[in-house]
């Protein structure tokens, strides 16, 4: 199965994170390109397995009692009339 795939441009790289980088990609024998893929593979992999979420689906549901958040916004919905003059 073939996988698309996207370039990306990074400008403003420290040169000593620069260095960094390039030392570990050729210690471990890999192209620069290859071994930035390899660790954003691996970030990607460990928000999925995380659960991290990207919307707020997660929460449908969960308010069990409205009138108590109600209550709790009230007070943002007030106008401080000294601050508005």
């Amino acid at each position: 199965m073939k996988q698309n795939k996207t370039q990306y441009t990074i400008r403003g790289i420290p040169s000593d994170v620069d260095q960094a980088l390039r030392h570990v990609a050729e210690a471990r024998r890999v192209s620069l390109n290859a071994y930035l893929v390899q660790e954003l593979s691996n970030i990607a992999e460990q928000a999925k397995e995380s659960g991290l979420h990207h919307d707020l689906d997660f929460a449908i549901g969960t308010m069990t009692d409205g009138q108590l958040v109600d209550e709790a916004l009230k007070m943002f919905n007030r106008v401080d009339s000294e601050l508005w003059q």
